[in-house]
């Protein structure tokens, strides 16, 4: 009976180390937690359990964490049906989304057949159901008064009645204007903020001739009909606290700010329009001068996917 316990007890062991490595089980709670990320090498597959301990249903998107990888060279398998290598570009590596009930879980089975020995990071973002977009940004704000540095500046902070973006490179990007279902087709804008809990302030990551103004149709996301243009007490904010002289003076704004001009800029002070250089500097009005359109979005939009970063911008709906 020994002897064949230890003949039958590596074999147990093998084929237990090939379950664990071919089976992750995703909890969802306040005791586990989802992975970063789930590595899969070519030609492997792997089949994730991801369940949903929570009380509320959820949305669970799974993203290459980079974009880095040719599309030409692989074919991906989702529920072992091939996934168009297209709707993963146009989609900003979106392989996967769904959505799991409370107290449920899903199984998916993920394949990648690669003619390159690579390893591929997939990353799982969640994503409460039917979350605002303006609850999801002001509960992951700051709690601190302000941040010590640019690079700290990942989330917003509280200041006055508004919920601001500072720094260099705040996690604040999102999809804007999709023309379709395809994350291709939409306009990439930065978040400015949130005002008096009423909207959320956007500004175009393009710029755009002045004459072009009004370029963003009324939509559904819309509070005023019409594109504003940046007010800079909303640029001089993206600055605040990192230079105490630049709040009183754009002058001073010496350091980048994710609202720093590559141009010269038409914005607003006052009710007046004036031109904001590249160095920082407000000079006379110019119609030839560039702008980035602002955009009121309702407090009402919904965030389906993303969570703000270059890579993955938040997707509304």
């Amino acid at each position: 009976m020994k002897r064949i316990i230890n003949k039958i007890l590596p074999l147990v062991i093998i084929i237990f180390y090939i379950v664990i490595n071919n089976y992750n089980l995703y909890k969802d709670s306040g005791k586990y937690y989802i992975k970063d990320k789930i590595i899969i090498n070519n030609n492997e597959t792997k089949i994730l359990n991801i369940r949903n301990n929570k009380k509320q249903k959820y949305i669970y998107n799974l993203y290459f964490t980079s974009n880095k990888y040719n599309l030409n060279d692989l074919e991906v398998f989702i529920n072992d049906k091939k996934v168009n290598n297209d709707v993963i570009k146009n989609n900003n590596y979106i392989l996967f989304k769904t959505t799991i009930n409370k107290k449920s879980n899903k199984k998916i089975k993920i394949r990648i057949n690669s003619n390159v020995r690579d390893k591929y990071n997939i990353k799982i973002n969640r994503i409460k159901y039917n979350t605002k977009l303006i609850n999801y940004i002001k509960k992951k704000s700051s709690r601190k008064a302000y941040f010590i540095d640019t690079d700290s500046a990942k989330e917003t902070y509280k200041f006055k009645n508004k919920y601001i973006y500072v720094g260099n490179i705040p996690n604040n990007y999102i999809y804007f204007n999709c023309k379709n279902e395809s994350i291709n087709s939409c306009d990439l804008f930065r978040i400015i903020g949130i005002y008096k809990d009423e909207y959320i302030k956007i500004i175009s990551n393009k710029y755009y001739k002045y004459n072009e103004y009004n370029i963003y149709d009324r939509n559904k996301y819309f509070i005023k009909d019409s594109n504003l243009i940046l007010s800079v007490n909303d640029y001089i904010d993206s600055y605040r606290k990192f230079n105490n002289k630049c709040v009183k003076n754009i002058y001073k704004c010496n350091i980048k700010s994710y609202l720093t001009s590559r141009k010269e800029e038409i914005v607003e002070i006052n009710n007046t329009k004036k031109t904001l250089t590249s160095k920082n500097r407000l000079k006379g009005y110019n119609e030839n001068s560039l702008y980035r359109p602002v955009i009121l979005l309702k407090k009402e939009s919904i965030l389906i996917g993303g969570n703000g970063s270059y890579n993955m911008p938040y997707i509304i709906k």
